[in-house]
């Protein structure tokens, strides 16, 4: 097993203690909303309204309608509390809301894993067990989970 050096450290937290040093890691904490939004927010609300910026304790934030502007005022005060809760500390103190052209979330799903082809064998014990299901539709749809749990298994063992 390789040794670890004990001054090697993430380069998370060495980017955090420069950003620091520089007087920006509470500026980065705030510029975290805009890519947690859909999290502090949840998916209903992110659909409609995405985050723009924030300057000087006020979040500015488009809203694709009016309808979903006035249902979003109402309910400031818990997003200023829900915002502030996920950097840590009181960073927002206000809100803004202007109507806009909400565009969506740049999430990047997440890569397809690389399929495990399964052995002669594997398929054969699989035919076996699902064999004696009548029912075509439920016979299959257990083989492809079996299929796909036989996969996964053979790929963790990797």
């Amino acid at each position: 097993m390789a040794r670890r050096n004990k001054r090697t450290e993430k380069l998370s937290v060495t980017i955090e203690k420069v950003l620091s040093s520089l007087g920006l890691g509470s500026r980065l904490k705030e510029y975290s909303i805009l890519g947690r939004w859909d999290k502090i927010v949840g998916e209903v609300i992110s659909r409609h309204a995405r985050p723009i910026g924030l300057r000087s304790g006020k979040l500015s934030v488009v809203v694709d309608s009016p309808v979903w502007k006035a249902e979003l005022v109402m309910h400031a005060p818990t997003i200023i509390e829900k915002v502030n809760q996920s950097i840590g500390r009181e960073a927002v103190q206000d809100i803004s809301f202007r109507i806009g052209e909400v565009v969506p979330s740049q999430a990047r799903p997440e890569p397809p894993m690389p399929s495990v082809p399964l052995t002669q064998e594997e398929h054969d014990r699989i035919d076996d067990t699902v064999r004696s299901i009548e029912d075509p539709g439920v016979r299959d749809a257990l083989r492809k989970v079996m299929e796909k749990d036989a996969a996964l298994k053979k790929r963790s063992r990797k």
